[in-house]
């Protein structure tokens, strides 16, 4: 894989991580309204949230140095994606270590 193509990747499939795990904790607790379905989905968000945060945390990390070790990967594209990632990863990531330093 080239220089430029490993930190999005990672981004990308830690976003779609979260928005599976969003998704199926609406499902299920749409689907049923007892406590083991809200156990289960806050469950699965605790757990999910906490591996999209890493995900959207290694990759942002690999893009960053990536940007600073070589200058030609400095596009436009490039940068905004390393950007929201550390975004993500800092939002993600407090409400996943407020869940479990808090639960």
């Amino acid at each position: 894989m080239k220089r430029t193509g490993l930190a999005p990747s990672i981004i990308g499939v830690a976003w779609l991580l979260l928005g599976l795990v969003v998704t199926l904790f609406a499902l299920n607790l749409g689907r049923s309204g007892d406590i083991g379905a809200a156990y289960l989905a806050v469950g699965l968000a605790a757990w999910g949230g906490t591996l999209a945060a890493a995900g959207l945390f290694v990759g942002s990390v690999l893009g960053t140095v990536t940007l600073v070790r070589h200058t030609d990967t400095r596009r436009a594209l490039y940068v905004l994606t390393i950007l929201s990632g550390w975004i993500g990863a800092l939002m993600v990531g407090y409400f996943a270590w407020e869940f479990w330093s808090h639960s």
